[in-house]
């Protein structure tokens, strides 16, 4: 007999959010947000329709987060950046150089 819930074993882990952020992501550069459907989404990620609904609410929330996953992608490339580039505001400006 399994000592875990299970909820646990069933809730999708952080992994299966970055594979839809990433997929969704992907998506962006080819068809424009309102043309995916969330199916479309899902196939790309690998991931099942019930999958989707249990990581978000709607498509909506997901459009949230993928700007800020690239966000929080530049932040941490940031951290990086050996610290003789100064402070963050100084190593923020480097990076906008290199893109």
């Amino acid at each position: 007999m399994l000592n875990v819930a299970v909820d646990r074993i069933m809730a999708p882990n952080s992994r299966m959010r970055e594979k839809v952020v990433e997929a969704t992501t992907r998506l962006f550069d080819r068809v424009g947000f309102d043309e995916k459907s969330i199916d479309i989404i899902c196939a790309s990620a690998d991931i099942s329709g019930v999958d989707f609904d249990a990581i978000f609410e709607n498509k909506h929330e997901l459009l949230y987060e993928v700007p800020k996953a690239h966000n929080d992608r530049t932040l941490a490339k940031t951290s990086r950046i050996p610290p003789i580039f100064g402070s963050l505001n100084a190593r923020l400006k480097y990076l906008l150089r290199l893109y």
